[in-house]
């Protein structure tokens, strides 16, 4: 084994040594935490599929977005209701609702 090698069984002997390797160590530990910084940055700039931004508007025709509501729809369907809001659909379009 490692352990039974007298390099390694008097490493902390050595003041060469000692500093040497406290160098590599704390150069790599710099590298690794710049990468972890990196790569969690990259992480969370990311969306998971289907976690489009929230969509704060609602319309009957249209369904859950974020261009109108209702009230405001510039292409209203056939018996389009004006009052038709996120939390009362009025029998209207599911379409963008995010699952629960």
């Amino acid at each position: 084994t490692n352990a039974s090698h007298p390099k390694i069984q008097q490493w902390h002997l050595n003041p060469i040594f000692d500093k040497t390797l406290m160098t590599q160590l704390v150069e790599n530990n710099t590298k690794l935490v710049a990468q972890f910084e990196i790569l969690t940055a990259q992480l969370n700039a990311k969306k998971p599929p289907g976690s489009a931004k929230k969509r704060h508007k609602y319309c009957w025709t249209c369904g859950f977005q974020d261009g109108h509501d209702s009230t405001n729809c510039p292409n209203p369907a056939k018996g389009h209701i004006k009052e038709a809001v996120s939390n009362k659909h009025m029998g209207s379009s599911e379409v963008g609702k995010r699952p629960k």
